[in-house]
């Protein structure tokens, strides 16, 4: 039944038809069949296993996963082959939905493929051996790699380390197979003047384009780089047949193409989930020697429909500007039509199911507009907020003007009152007057600007002598929010504690590693969850990093936690959040209590 060559497919395989390269396992690893945790076996097919007139064919039905200690078998769910024309790309496929049979070319003396089993099917003993078993072979696993890194390049490349670049020496971005290269010197243009409307300054090509520029004997130097803005650096994406992002030639990418249309762009996303869109290319012509430059957008865009030439001859580079300090973690197909205009990456949705093609186009559809409203709730969110500090400052500001004369004229009489009170109680209760006056001044303020932090301030009183639990303690406080540092500074320094604020969190980072290896570490950490250059739970991991048991409050406004900080905070051990404006005694409560006891509030705060 498995043979597709009129009944001479081979039912069985000698031993020396099959070799087993690497086993991998990633309990996230998300199969297209549906579900994640998956074991992928990478396996090498050899002549002998090959059946009379053609290349190695199996189905699903002649391969199992089998736990030595338990019995338990699994089927595989899907493959992933090399095929001619990916490189050294392996093309991934359901058994059950893109292809019934794992096959390889007859012309080829060895062929790499990649089982997948979906690991929920198997029963795991604790120190049992795994098996392959293949057309009646069963051949004992080496223990599963468990990188996820190393199990997508078994997937996707036969373990092949994958190269984006134009050289062997560019940075690899971490955690993801893209390398970008800052490298590339550049083109080759004549020396006597720039072709096209190029421009430069300074020997770095600054814009413009220009088409078939030739390479002349002296083009050692006429080499020019690329103006990289300050802060800024140049980086760029490799494309050709041979790279595992290829845009077009690919069978599993050139889909994705097809969905989005020759129209779609590639863009870079960082580790942020900021978006990088294209702002030139290089296009090296190997056939006619002859380089192509576009510092500025062509008539149809930075699209596939442009980039696509490099299937054929030479190479391409996509350039992006990108900050420095920047990594990036993958290329995305983005539809120029649905715009993201300056918009970022706030979540992603992970649905999935235990049955093999179980959405539709109508669930995709309602995921998109469950997409819609979650964007107009946000962008609702951010108009309450203006709303609410603008009537905020219009009504204390009416409020500050009306009282304006009145508050004056107290002064006025205060100042009169003081010059001719002698020392004694009247000109005590005069200075206390005086006192409670300003404090009004300053709520008014403070009420102008909205209660976005610590309500109650100046109610906490202070620790009485050698009694706060507080009283020398390091805390260390960061908040891009100059009110909330001062705040709870204050609310903190009352009770006697040593308080260091910091408006960035790589600021903040900086100083607890430093204190750390000055063996004078801080012993307490509140931390913003949301701040233009960290999130609160970069500043959490920081800190466990360095002591497991450093207690950790975080806080933030609205509930609003683009990172999910808090979620993955709470799963890791953090104390306590505070959600703004929160009452001082509470905070005072939460520090005393996670200093007490190592465990905090309830996380529900």
């Amino acid at each position: 039944r498995d043979s597709i060559e009129g009944g001479k497919g081979r039912l069985s395989t000698p031993s020396n038809g099959v070799s087993i390269v690497s086993a991998h396992y990633d309990p996230s690893f998300a199969l297209k069949s549906g579900g994640s945790g998956a074991y992928a076996v990478l396996v090498s097919l050899k002549r002998p296993s090959y059946d009379k007139g053609a290349g190695f064919t199996m189905s699903a039905s002649q391969a199992r996963l089998i736990d030595g200690g338990t019995g338990s078998s699994v089927f595989p769910a899907e493959f992933a082959q090399a095929e001619q024309g990916a490189g050294d790309s392996l093309v991934r496929y359901r058994f059950s939905g893109d292809g019934s049979y794992l096959g390889s070319t007859p012309s080829s003396e060895e062929s790499l493929a990649c089982l997948l089993f979906p690991a929920t099917g198997l029963k795991r003993s604790k120190d049992g051996p795994l098996f392959l078993q293949i057309k009646g072979l069963r051949i004992q696993l080496p223990a599963p790699k468990t990188d996820a890194a190393e199990m997508a390049r078994a997937v996707s490349s036969g373990g092949k380390q994958v190269q984006i670049a134009a050289d062997a020496d560019t940075p690899v971005v971490p955690a993801s197979e893209l390398r970008l290269d800052t490298g590339l010197q550049g083109a080759m243009v004549d020396r006597n003047g720039m072709p096209g409307s190029l421009t430069e300054d300074n020997g770095k090509l600054t814009g413009g384009a220009a088409t078939h520029i030739t390479r002349g004997q002296n083009a050692k130097g006429d080499v020019r780089g690329f103006f990289e803005p300050n802060g800024q650096r140049m980086v760029m994406l490799k494309c050709s047949r041979d790279t595992a992002v290829d845009l077009f030639n690919v069978n599993r990418t050139r889909k994705d193409a097809e969905k989005v249309g020759m129209n779609g762009e590639p863009v870079l996303v960082d580790d942020k989930n900021n978006i990088y869109a294209p702002c030139g290319y290089l296009w090296k012509d190997d056939v006619k020697n002859e380089y192509e430059i576009y510092l500025e957008p062509p008539e149809e865009g930075f699209t596939i429909n442009r980039f696509r030439r490099a299937a054929n001859s030479g190479e391409l580079h996509i350039m992006y500007r990108i900050p420095n300090g920047v990594t990036i973690k993958m290329v995305v197909l983005r539809d120029p039509n649905k715009s993201i205009g300056e918009g970022r990456v706030v979540g992603t949705a992970n649905l999935e199911s235990g049955d093999p093609r179980a959405f539709e186009e109508e669930d995709r559809l309602l995921l998109e507009l469950y997409g819609r409203y979650v964007a107009m709730a946000l962008n609702i969110l951010d108009m309450l907020i203006v709303e609410r500090y603008t009537t905020n400052q219009r009504v204390s500001g009416s409020v500050r003007e009306e009282i304006a004369v009145p508050v004056r004229s107290v002064r006025e009489a205060l100042d009169a009152a003081k010059a001719a009170a002698p020392a004694g109680p009247v000109a005590d209760a005069l200075q206390r007057l005086e006192s409670n006056l300003g404090t009004l001044e300053k709520r008014l303020k403070a009420a102008s600007e909205g209660f976005r932090g610590v309500l109650g301030v100046d109610r906490v009183e202070k620790a009485a002598p050698d009694a706060g639990l507080l009283k020398g303690r390091r805390v260390l406080v960061v908040d891009d929010e100059p009110g909330i540092r001062e705040a709870i500074a204050t609310i903190l320094g009352q009770q006697e504690a040593n308080v260091t604020v910091f408006e960035t969190g790589g600021a903040a980072i900086d100083a607890l590693r430093a204190a750390h290896a000055a063996g004078q570490p801080f012993e307490m950490v509140l931390s913003d969850v949301r701040m233009p250059d960290r999130n609160g739970y970069e500043i959490f991991r920081a800190a466990k990093d360095l002591d497991t048991n450093l207690p950790v409050i975080l806080m933030t406004g609205f509930g609003y936690d683009p990172h999910h900080s808090i979620v993955r905070s709470s799963q890791e051990g953090l104390h306590c959040f505070l959600f703004k404006p929160f009452q001082a005694q509470q905070l005072l409560e939460e520090v005393e209590k996670a200093l007490t006891t190592g465990t905090g509030g309830s996380g529900e705060n």
